[in-house]
């Protein structure tokens, strides 16, 4: 995303997680607050990590490609040399397999998934070109690995606008996605000089049916981001087998029917009134989960603002709905973090429960970010991949 964190590590002194709170144990005080470890990324901005369903060491994620179409690498950093900065300065980002290593704390690299400017070798959009390709996420519906992406996709003939929502099918076999099954299901849109994204796509199986949900950023010329809110559709698959919009069967517009906002900043309240970033969902029995980021006060990236896109959880027996997200009180407000994050998801440990992993930033000293920061003891640097015990077995993604 266009707001996205250059990730730089920092040295931090952290309480481990031990196999009690692994398992998914109570924990005293606040998520986050004991069993925190940073986690060292593939490389510079890799910031975006999604576990391969089934598995949980195979993430899929977002890197930096170089000119030439190599990898950036960790011991690069982000910045160390001219073929790094090129890429960061061209926001040149792919997607790419890694593996963690649990005992080590520590992302390496499996394969790349999808290169900067790849072109679709078929489905319905064959011939267009990837220009970018970042923070993915997977789910698996009736037997098949489909994959969502943030894109910027370029052949106008296709009527794209910008950022847009991707998906593709994975092959979990040979470990790669088949791009003659690529193609955007929702597309940004301009509306006049107004610019309405589809942003950090998440797919959702519930109720044996399959959903997106992306942040539709609205960009206005001169100002950048002004708001962000959650949309969502559910979506159907055509007797080719590729996704759309129930009842469409094409390519959607970030804002038009039947999209429809799920989740929306809270009007009257000041550090809530400006974002609601999505950032994962997931069902557990016969409820969504969904985890955003909260911005209030103009803050539309990550900022100073006090509780700038600090951890939010809220709750819906509903997947679709005029702000069916906002109609029910978010979740262990008082026992989330409160410095900035981005995204932020449940994951699957090897004991067989469940902890978090998001990229948080250091908290500035504002009167409430620094209140309950993860981790709890900050270094130098400004932000960090930090994995941390998710306590509550009720929250517990069920499928």
């Amino acid at each position: 995303m266009k707001y996205a964190i250059m990730l730089v590590l920092a040295v931090f002194q952290l309480v481990h997680i031990d196999g009690a709170i692994a398992a998914g144990g109570t924990i005293p005080g606040y998520f986050g607050q004991l069993g925190a470890s940073i986690i060292t990324p593939i490389a510079c901005g890799a910031a975006a990590n999604a576990q391969v369903p089934g598995t949980t060491d195979l993430f899929v994620g977002r890197q930096f490609f170089k000119q030439d179409g190599s990898l950036t690498t960790a011991e690069e950093k982000c910045g160390n040399n001219e073929g790094i900065r090129e890429a960061i300065r061209s926001s040149r980002w792919g997607i790419v397999l890694a593996k963690l290593d649990w005992q080590h704390k520590k992302f390496t690299i499996v394969k790349p998934l999808i290169a900067p400017m790849t072109e679709i070798t078929g489905g319905p959009m064959k011939g267009a070109v990837i220009k970018k390709a970042l923070d993915p996420q997977m789910v698996i519906y009736r037997g098949e690995y489909v994959m969502t992406f943030e894109c910027i996709v370029i052949r106008q003939h296709y009527r794209i606008q910008g950022t847009s929502a991707c998906i593709a099918t994975y092959d979990p076999v040979s470990q790669q996605v088949r791009l003659d099954r690529t193609y955007v299901a929702v597309s940004g849109r301009h509306t006049g000089p107004q610019f309405h994204s589809a942003s950090v796509p998440q797919l959702l199986v519930f109720g044996g049916n399959l959903f997106l949900y992306w942040s539709e950023l609205t960009i206005d010329p001169g100002r950048g981001i002004t708001r962000i809110g959650v949309r969502g559709v559910q979506l159907e698959a055509d007797t080719a087998g590729f996704y759309w919009a129930k009842g469409i069967g094409h390519m959607v517009y970030s804002i038009n029917p039947p999209t429809v906002e799920v989740w929306g900043p809270y009007a009257g309240k000041p550090m809530s009134d400006t974002a609601v970033d999505i950032k994962s969902l997931w069902v557990h029995g016969n409820e969504i989960i969904a985890l955003a980021g909260l911005g209030g006060g103009g803050c539309a990236s990550q900022g100073p603002q006090p509780g700038c896109f600090r951890m939010a959880l809220a709750k819906s027996s509903r997947p679709l709905g005029d702000h069916v997200f906002n109609d029910s009180p978010l979740l262990h407000e008082e026992q989330l973090p409160t410095n900035g994050q981005g995204y932020t998801r449940p994951i699957r440990n090897p004991a067989g429960g469940y902890s978090f992993i998001g990229s948080f930033r250091k908290p500035p000293i504002n009167g409430y970010s620094e209140i309950r920061p993860v981790p709890p003891v900050w270094g130098s640097g400004p932000s960090a991949i930090v994995m941390f015990p998710f306590p509550d077995k009720n929250l517990w993604p069920t499928q």
